[in-house]
């Protein structure tokens, strides 16, 4: 779906970059014929402001500039990234020209921390470089490099747009690809990408100061400890006269420093198993097992500020976590089914990941839910999903059901169906129309948060015939045990819940349709809806808090025309009343109330192949995005941008 952003009183503002060179080759003395291409993303967001309560940050004018050039003389290929990042706070409307509220560039020095936040500044960095080798057999690479083991359990980094996470390890990367065996040997420190796209705060290195032993250069956040470092090592065997099994052993050791007296230590073990073509296909496995072990060690520090030291270990605390993971597909005629199972206990990789720590997402755990359906809680969960799916050939239509079922607890010290954790169970059908050899199996994401940028998903090109997909289900989250406190209190102001009662529930119902108009002319038309009741202990009210059940509507329709592959114009109109449903008098004490209708509009135009010009601007709901099993919460969004790609 595309979702764009609404037009307010904001311009949308359109980037400049200079026309790209022509592709450039040559002959290098050593390497022979070498090539050099580069992308350039110029992109200029004006953020008029992201609904919280700091407003020093509203009112953003700010260009964002990446640069990523190549090199290849095969085998090898040098690989180059600068980011750069100026923001400018523009003065409110009626501020005399001049005054401290002026427009000012952001920037680390006093003058720029007159009128700034301390983490919005310019920055200016080689993001990324990576040298790499590919021969027949052996590849290596040196620099940054992405990496995943199996499903992305024991390890995943990757580009990931939509998440605004793009993190690589920065060291050694070998390969060995022999007959029956691939072996892999991994070694460096974690590279977080310094600038957030969604939330335009630009962050250092985690303890870079210290790694680079400019102790006076120290900060406060520095003081938070060094950066994390990580080995891997990965034996993938094959089985079976042609190759029809897959057998994989892997570890991985991760050091996480959390201050000059205290870090961490993750051990991860597992292995995993693929068969992926049983009975000429009807049948494919697959499963993964990883044990962990976290050691937290506390150490005796001597010495204050730039002297403080490190000395012996103190005390060392272990604990141990696991992942299992099964899943089947089965193929029968026109009948098909998916079946998972999962079980994570303690299986956090890092100290504090998740969704408020984005440098510390290391593993993609395999989820059992769609992406768009919130979740609280995937490191320590059991359950499982069933999927049936029949196809009513020789039409083009498939219809199919879903059931999940699942517990939780978010405490990681607990068992996942522990009494005091939380039970899930969701049930949706889905109904498409394939066409042209389309296939849209993948769980619709309509209805989930929007990026502070707008939209990440390309529209669907109707084909010679007009293709849909829906899909409508109930899900819900009820407590394991009677709780609360008017349990005990017998007030009940202060509320008591018998066991088994609803936390949180979910009707959700989404169509997508897309149909041809004329020859290379398509429409699209996408409408979603979800109604949510969910319990919270802090309800707002004029006369203090009180417990109780609120519930809020997300939804919207989005409507877009395609030209080929060439023009897509948006337009949007979504409503979120999460925030406002939170006060029980339907306006907060402070008298502000929170916006619940979103338009917006966007267009996009490739003028040349994969040179491409997007506008769009307007208002974004926010709230909490996933992707692969990882979440985060993605800020409200008012104003524009412009994006220009030029690629060589």
């Amino acid at each position: 779906m595309r979702a764009g952003l609404s037009w307010v009183s904001a311009v949308a503002l359109l980037a400049v970059a200079n026309p790209a060179q022509a592709q450039v080759s040559f002959r290098l003395p050593g390497f022979g014929q070498t090539s050099f291409s580069f992308t350039n993303t110029t992109l200029l967001t004006y953020r008029r402001t992201n609904f919280d309560s700091v407003s020093t940050d509203d009112n953003l004018l700010s260009l964002t500039e990446r640069f990523d050039s190549q090199f290849t003389a095969p085998p090898w290929r040098l690989q180059v990234r600068i980011d750069a990042f100026v923001p400018v706070l523009l003065a409110p409307p009626g501020t005399t020209p001049g005054s401290v509220n002026a427009p000012s560039f952001c920037a680390t020095s006093a003058m720029g921390m007159a009128t700034c936040p301390a983490d919005l500044h310019w920055d200016a960095r080689v993001e990324r470089v990576a040298l790499s080798y590919s021969g027949e057999q052996v590849s290596v690479d040196i620099g940054d490099f992405y990496a995943a083991i199996g499903r992305g359990l024991m390890l995943s980094l990757r580009k990931v747009d939509p998440l605004g996470t793009d993190t690589t390890i920065r060291g050694g990367n070998f390969t060995a690809e022999l007959e029956r065996f691939t072996v892999r040997a991994m070694a460096g420190y974690i590279n977080v990408q310094n600038l957030d796209p969604l939330t335009l705060v630009t962050v250092h290195d985690y303890g870079e100061a210290i790694a680079r032993g400019r102790d006076s250069a120290r900060t406060a956040p520095d003081l938070l400890g060094g950066l994390d470092r990580i080995a891997a090592a990965d034996i993938l065997a094959r089985i079976g006269e042609n190759n029809d099994v897959e057998v994989g052993l892997a570890a991985a050791r991760v050091i996480y420093p959390e201050s000059f007296g205290r870090d961490s230590a993750v051990d991860t073990f597992g292995y995993r198993m693929a068969v992926p073509l049983l009975f000429d296909g009807g049948l494919a496995l697959y499963g993964e097992v990883i044990g962990l072990r976290r050691t937290q060690s506390e150490y005796f520090t001597s010495g204050s500020g730039d002297t403080v030291a490190r000395g012996a270990r103190a005390r060392a605390a272990t604990e141990f976590g696991r992942a299992t993971y099964l899943s089947a597909q089965i193929n029968a005629g026109n009948w098909s089914a998916q079946l998972e199972f999962k079980d994570y206990v303690n299986f956090l990789l890092s100290p504090d990941g998740g969704g408020s720590s984005l440098r510390r997402i290391y593993n993609n755990a395999p989820p059992l839910e769609r992406e768009d359906v919130q979740f609280r809680s995937n490191s320590n969960t059991r359950g499982a999903l069933v999927r049936i799916e029949r196809a009513f050939r020789p039409s083009p239509w498939v219809g199919g059901i879903t059931l999940v079922g699942s517990g939780f607890t978010e405490s990681n010290g607990l068992d996942p169906w522990d009494p005091s954790g939380f039970g899930v169970a969701h049930g949706y059908l889905s109904l498409r129309r394939n066409v042209d050899g389309a296939d849209y199996s993948t769980a619709s994401t309509v209805g989930g948060a929007m990026g502070a940028v707008g939209a990440a998903q390309a529209p669907r090109v109707a084909g010679a015939s007009w293709q849909l997909a829906a899909n409508a289900g109930y899900r819900m989250e009820f407590i394991g045990s009677r709780r609360g406190v008017g349990c005990r209190t017998g007030n009940p102001r202060d509320g008591c819940r018998e066991a088994y009662a609803p936390d949180w529930h979910i009707a959700h119902a989404d169509i997508d349709v897309a149909f041809p108009l004329a020859a290379n002319h398509s429409l699209e038309v996408r409408v979603d809806g979800r109604v949510e009741t969910r319990f919270d202990d802090f309800l707002l009210d004029d006369m203090g808090t009180r417990a109780g059940y609120h519930t809020f509507v997300r939804g919207g329709i989005a409507a877009t025309y395609a030209y080929q592959d060439r023009l897509q114009i948006s337009g949007t109109l979504r409503t979120d009343t999460t925030q406002l449903s939170k006060y029980l008098t339907g306006v907060p004490i402070d008298g502000t109330a929170p916006p619940v209708v979103f338009p917006g509009g966007e267009v996009r135009w490739m003028f040349t192949p994969g040179n491409s010009l997007r506008i769009f601007g307007g208002m974004t709901p926010g709230g909490r995005l996933c992707s692969g099993g990882v979440c985060r919460e993605v800020p409200p969004f008012q104003g524009a941008l412009a994006e220009l790609v030029l690629r060589v």
